[in-house]
């Protein structure tokens, strides 16, 4: 293998903030994209509460989407998991942030026994999809291994304008282009998994989803609602947004509700 096709690209380098030794966020990005999709909630988080925050990248991602053709689910959870112990060996308290596919991975580390998680921001994550194109390409994936899927949205320019005014390199939205159908078979399956493990869950939960989400069905928040044991939930709709809520027109409206809902069990009120 040639030492170049290793190359991280700029938006997909992990991100880790020393804060306070009280508590942590561990932050995860959804599927084909990148750390830089959730960092500027882990940076708001960093300043506003002083929490150790860490963005991995999940295993194939920020690289060549050829190597996704390679990944399972359990490759993309181990990332989360060995986030979580470098978190956990340095805080008191653990927080969880996932959006879309992280948010999956987000819920499935809440319903593991082994991990304690203090609350959870669960953004966007498909419990239910609008569209019936994920489960199918559990059979697609023979007929066709790559798939185009460019984005022709306004979000690169919008993040390129958000890049500039912040002072950071103008990388626009950092994600693939071109998706593995096998690994897009990996994200269904690794749905049904999460399914399976609502009724484990009893973590404090705040729930950010968009209206204007084209792929994830607003049913996921019931879902989640209703099959968990989690006695504390809170829900927020956003009316302006698409599905990538952390860095879309309405991020700072959702990094405050985050921050809002951490902050309660950092002074004690809320904690389990």
């Amino acid at each position: 293998m040639n030492i170049h096709d290793l190359y991280v690209s700029e938006g997909a380098k992990p991100k880790f903030r020393r804060g306070g030794t009280e508590a942590g966020c561990l932050l995860i990005h959804g599927f084909s994209a990148a750390p830089a999709e959730i960092t500027w909630l882990g940076d708001h988080l960093h300043e506003t509460l002083n929490l150790t925050t860490y963005a991995p990248r999940l295993t194939g991602h920020g690289t060549d989407p050829q190597h996704m053709r390679r990944m399972h689910w359990p490759d993309w959870y181990a990332s989360v998991c060995d986030g979580y112990e470098l978190l956990a060996a340095q805080c008191e308290k653990v927080f969880v942030a996932g959006i879309s596919m992280g948010g999956l991975l987000a819920l499935l580390l809440m319903a593991c026994e082994e991990s304690q998680i203090e609350a959870g921001a669960v953004i966007a994550a498909p419990i239910y999809y609008k569209h019936n194109r994920v489960a199918a390409t559990r059979y697609l994936k023979y007929l066709q291994r790559m798939k185009s899927m460019p984005d022709k949205s306004t979000m690169p320019d919008l993040l390129r304008e958000e890049q500039e005014r912040r002072g950071e390199p103008v990388i626009g939205r950092t994600h693939y282009n071109v998706w593995s159908l096998q690994a897009v078979a990996q994200l269904y399956d690794l749905t049904l998994i999460v399914r399976d493990h609502l009724p484990q869950i009893a973590t404090p939960m705040t729930l950010l989803y968009a209206e204007n989400d084209h792929s994830v069905a607003l049913e996921s928040i019931e879902a989640i609602k209703t099959q968990t044991r989690a006695e504390r939930i809170e829900t927020h709709i956003l009316e302006q947004s698409g599905h990538i809520i952390t860095q879309d027109i309405e991020r700072e409206k959702a990094f405050t509700v985050t921050e809002q809902f951490f902050s309660q069990f950092l002074i004690g009120e809320g904690a389990r």
